[in-house]
C-alpha cells in the first residue's frame, strides 16, 4: 500500500505547545490567535517565549525550538527576529509613529531548525491594539507663589496605561528664557512622580503649560496648565524659601530655614 505524500512529510513531526512568557503568560499552540493588549504609536513590544518544551517531538519527550522569525507586520512598522538558540527567545515589534487607532496583526513563526527535535514549526498570529490615549498626566499644585528667581517646584505624575514601557520628556511653555527639560522612564501599566522646576524673574502671574511627550511618538502627548505667581516683596521672598533654592549654600541653610519659618506666620 502506498503511503500518501502528506503523511510522509509529517513523519517525525509532532507539533508541541510552547510557553508565552511576555507580555502575557500562557501556553499557546500552532495556529493560535493571541491578543497582546494596548500600546501607542511608535512604541515597541517585546514578545518572549520559552524555547524548551517537555512533550512532543521525536520521542515524545520534548526538545528545543531554535529561533523566532517575524513573518509579516503592518506597513510602516518595524521588527527584529530573535537570536539563534536564545533562552528565552524574544522578538520585537515597533508600531508606526503616525499609525491610526485600531487592531493590527502580525505573524510570527517559531522554528525547530531542520526539524532536528521533531517539533515542527509553530505559527502564531498576534493582535496588537493601538490607542493614542496611553498616558495620563497630573500636575500639583495648580497654583504656586514664589519670589523672584526662586524655583516653583511642581510634582508631575505620569501614568503609563499601555502594555509597554516608555520614556517621556517633560517640558514647559509660557516662560520666556526658560527651556528646562526632564526625562523619566515609566514601566508598563504603572505610574511615576517627578519634580519639575520653573523659575521667573519678573513680578507677574505666569500661565504655564507643562507637557509630557513620549519619545516613541509625538502623538502620545498630554499637557496640563498651572499658574506661577512671582512676587518681589520681602514676605514673598521668605515664603519662597519653603520651596527650596536652585543653589543652596550649606553655611546659609539655618538662615533660610528661619526665613521660611517666619513666613508661615504671615
Amino acid at each position: 500500500m502506498k503511503i500518501p505524500i502528506i503523511l510522509l512529510l509529517m513523519v517525525g513531526l509532532c507539533f508541541a505547545s510552547i510557553e508565552l512568557i511576555e507580555p502575557i503568560s500562557k501556553n499557546v499552540d500552532n495556529g493560535d490567535i493571541i491578543y497582546l493588549g494596548v500600546m501607542g504609536p511608535g512604541q515597541t513590544i517585546g514578545v518572549s517565549l520559552n524555547p524548551e518544551v517537555k512533550e512532543g517531538g521525536k520521542y515524545e519527550t520534548g526538545g528545543f525550538f531554535d529561533y523566532i522569525e517575524v513573518a509579516n507586520i503592518p506597513e510602516d512598522w518595524k521588527s527584529s527576529d530573535s537570536k539563534l538558540y536564545a533562552n528565552p527567545s524574544q522578538i520585537e515589534i515597533t508600531a508606526g509613529k503616525d499609525i491610526l487607532e485600531g487592531n493590527y496583526s502580525s505573524t510570527i513563526i517559531i522554528f525547530d531548525e531542520d526539524n532536528s527535535d521533531g517539533l515542527g514549526n509553530i505559527t502564531l498570529y498576534l493582535i496588537i491594539e493601538i490607542k493614542h490615549d496611553v498616558v495620563d498626566l497630573d500636575v500639583s499644585p495648580k497654583t504656586i507663589e514664589v519670589g523672584a528667581n526662586q524655583p516653583a517646584i511642581f510634582t508631575i505624575k505620569i501614568k503609563n496605561k499601555g502594555m509597554v514601557q516608555d520614556k517621556f520628556e517633560i517640558s514647559s511653555t509660557g516662560m520666556q528664557d526658560w527651556n528646562f527639560k526632564k526625562r523619566i522612564y515609566v514601566p508598563a501599566n504603572s505610574e511615576k512622580d517627578v519634580l519639575y522646576e520653573v523659575v521667573g524673574s519678573e513680578e507677574e502671574t505666569y500661565e504655564i503649560s507643562i507637557t509630557a511627550k513620549s519619545e516613541s511618538s509625538d502623538i502620545i502627548t498630554k499637557s496640563k496648565n498651572v499658574n506661577m505667581k512671582v512676587n518681589t516683596n520681602l514676605i514673598s521672598d521668605y515664603k519662597a524659601t519653603n520651596n527650596g533654592l536652585l543653589i543652596f549654600p550649606i553655611v546659609e541653610a539655618p538662615i533660610y530655614f528661619l526665613m521660611g519659618l517666619i513666613s508661615n506666620f504671615f
